[in-house]
């Protein structure tokens, strides 16, 4: 009689009845060796089960994505774009703002009542200024940008999904002259699965960027972008035709 202890019918058939028999004899002789020397028994009492490989499976992390962009541009001391955030995984919102001249006073920003935070950007050589903030809720709401002079205003709002909810950037950097045709940033830290998005602002000439940023129009001229980093560590580029003062800002990402 086979003893139940080591019988498994899973295994137990015409092919494999002998190799079964012989395992179950090693290891009852085994125990009873072990037991009379005092040791302890730790060997398998039932044969290995075998498998098949049936696919590889590769999960890819997912990368900062742009949801949606609005822009707005009007003359005054204060500008609304109107958006509407849907429900998003890990949603920010971005603001980039140029006003076409120094401004003079306050510049600042809100989302749907909320202050935004300021991520980089100053006032001399024309007032560029990025801000930041995980929205509070989702449907329509108001982005309000706020100066202490009545000028031209050109704004650009940026929705993203899969950014860091804790550490939203990882980077943010401005540069600044004068009289130049073109402006880089300072190395800025990024991930390649996050993004970068970038705004700059020349007093003349025709304004374009030349990073590969997918760039953004505002009142046909080109205002802002986004970029994927290529590197760990990047700059962000912007020109124009005609040399004059400009600034250029840029924001780096972080990653969900």
């Amino acid at each position: 009689m086979v003893n139940a202890l080591y019988y498994d019918p899973v295994f137990f058939d015409a092919s494999w009845g002998l190799h079964h028999l012989v395992r179950m004899v090693r290891n009852v002789i085994a125990r009873l060796i072990l037991r009379i020397v005092g040791a302890s028994y730790s060997g398998r009492t039932q044969l290995a089960r075998h498998f098949t490989k049936v696919i590889d499976i590769t999960i890819t992390p997912k990368a900062i994505a742009v949801e949606a962009i609005w822009t707005g541009y009007r003359s005054g001391a204060s500008q609304t774009v109107t958006i509407n955030i849907p429900a998003v995984a890990n949603p920010y919102v971005v603001v980039c703002s140029v006003m076409e001249t120094t401004a003079s006073a306050s510049f600042s920003a809100t989302l749907n009542g909320a202050a935004m935070t300021e991520l980089t950007g100053a006032l001399a050589n024309r007032a560029v200024k990025i801000f930041g903030l995980i929205p509070g809720t989702t449907g329509p709401q108001d982005v309000v940008v706020t100066s202490g002079d009545v000028k031209t205003h050109r704004v650009s709002v940026y929705l993203l999904s899969g950014v860091n909810q804790t550490t939203p950037t990882l980077d943010a950097k401005t540069a600044t002259s004068n009289g130049a045709t073109s402006l880089t940033t300072p190395s800025m830290s990024a991930s390649q699965l996050g993004l970068i998005v970038d705004c700059a602002s020349f007093v003349s000439g025709t304004v374009s960027s030349s990073s590969g940023q997918t760039e953004t129009t505002v009142n046909s001229i080109k205002h802002s972008g986004t970029l994927i980093p290529p590197a760990t560590s990047t700059t962000t580029t912007w020109g124009t035709t005609s040399s004059s003062a400009g600034r250029i800002c840029a924001v780096s990402l972080n990653p969900a």
